[in-house]
């Protein structure tokens, strides 16, 4: 299923246990003309009350109570596939943690318009299998440094997805997962 910007769904279909293990991998191709493009891929957890209560990426790579791990730093693109992950064992994730938001950054600095090919995507694996339940493209999406693609969010005791896909023209090069918390909080929570 492909995402659409604004777009909120369950992650569980009818008839379907709910998931207890997904991963949000992003993946991007290097682009010649652009020089090395480094994106990198973050978790923001939040309470009710918009606190951050841990963050998740290359330079922290386990959270606090070890439910979300990141695979760390691609720096180049190259290779077929998801270039980072970011695996989160929802049946672990503390009571207190209303909602986590994933964002991409591009450290060198590359527009996502600048960027060929580049994807996030949430996959299912709680059952040893890859079941792809959502894939959002991010190539060509404006002359910014910084987006939040998606957010997965508790109502009524279930998982579900918020299709973010917007764009934080306030992110520079070299700007990174902690650069995006604030903006979150004022916009996405």
């Amino acid at each position: 299923i492909s995402l659409t910007k604004g777009a909120k769904l369950s992650l569980t279909k009818p008839g379907e246990s709910s998931p207890t293990s997904v991963f949000v991998g992003c993946g991007w191709d290097p682009e010649p003309r652009a020089g090395k493009v480094d994106l990198d891929l973050s978790a923001a957890l939040f309470d009710e009350n918009k606190k951050l209560l841990d963050l998740v990426w290359f330079r922290a790579k386990h959270s606090k109570s070890d439910p979300i791990f990141s695979s760390g730093d691609n720096r180049t693109g190259e290779g077929e596939g998801d270039d980072e992950v970011i695996a989160v064992k929802l049946d672990k994730i503390a009571a207190n943690v209303k909602s986590i938001v994933f964002t991409v950054t591009s450290w060198e600095g590359q527009t996502f318009n600048q960027i060929r090919n580049a994807f996030a995507r949430l996959v299912d694996v709680s059952k040893g299998t890859e079941d792809v339940k959502f894939r959002y493209d991010v190539s060509n999406m404006g002359a910014s440094t910084g987006l939040v693609m998606v957010k997965l969010y508790r109502h009524n005791g279930e998982w579900k997805i918020n299709a973010i896909g917007e764009t934080l023209p306030e992110l520079t090069k070299r700007a990174s997962a902690e650069d995006t918390i604030e903006l979150i909080k004022k916009n996405y929570l």
